[in-house]
């Protein structure tokens, strides 16, 4: 086996952080447990404070950026240094520890088995809360995926808003061509729907977040829910894109 086919079947997990350092530890340590040629690429989103590398294995990557520019820039970071790199695969594992670490293998063999482009951690428990908060961010999750499914005819997963997924190279390719947005798990389903790319979906348990709460508010909300909007627009009147 050379050294690119050796890189091709490597796993490139890439795991998003802003101010969440105190499960990264934990985190590296059960994903390097894992049966699974991998590479772990942290990306810092503008922390308050640095990630103290000390804490962690050597041969862990890191990319800091100077500001919070939000998770469509640091998965254009991963995809960027996975296509420069050689990586076949992407996987995004959150910093919250809610992701479970152990279906990390079933995302990649289902990807690989079933010849897919990407696929997506489906969550069967999701907690949104409850009052007013739940209510809205419900609502606005229940529109954005009824539209994407009606974007891509049925071909996205119902859980439209799961950061937890993996991506070949093609479904890569295609998303280094797209400007990727503060929240963008909608978007990529959406694109790679309409590009003909195949994806699939995993049913997993999310874990309960182990410190703090969801950094996405009132203003956060409808943010996302204008920003898709817009999207959804565009993607319309462009029409249906090729692979």
């Amino acid at each position: 086996m050379t050294a690119g086919n050796a890189k091709r079947e490597q796993v490139l997990i890439f795991i998003p952080t802003y101010n969440d350092e105190s499960e990264l530890s934990d985190i590296v340590s059960r994903i390097n447990s894992l049966e699974i040629s991998n590479r772990i690429l942290i990306v810092d989103d503008g922390s308050t404070s640095p990630i103290n590398m000390e804490d962690l294995p050597s041969e862990v990557l890191r990319v800091r950026v100077s500001s919070n520019y939000g998770l469509g820039v640091a998965t254009h970071i991963a995809i960027d240094h996975a296509r420069a790199f050689g990586y076949g695969i992407i996987l995004r594992v959150d910093a919250d520890g809610q992701h479970p670490i152990e279906s990390i293998p079933d995302l990649v063999r289902k990807l690989i088995d079933e010849g897919l482009d990407a696929v997506v951690g489906e969550r069967t428990n999701r907690d949104d809360g409850s009052g007013i908060r739940s209510i809205l961010a419900k609502s606005i999750r229940t529109y954005i995926s009824f539209v994407v499914r009606s974007m891509t005819a049925g071909k996205a997963p119902e859980d439209v808003n799961s950061g937890f997924m993996a991506i070949g190279a093609k479904a890569a390719e295609r998303l280094s061509r797209t400007m990727l947005d503060r929240y963008p798990e909608p978007q990529i389903l959406t694109i790679l729907g309409r590009s003909n790319l195949r994806t699939g979906s995993l049913q997993v348990q999310q874990l309960p977040r182990k410190k703090g709460r969801s950094s996405i508010g009132w203003f956060d909300g409808m943010r996302i829910f204008y920003r898709f909007n817009v999207f959804a627009l565009g993607e319309l009147i462009q029409g249906r894109d090729k692979p």
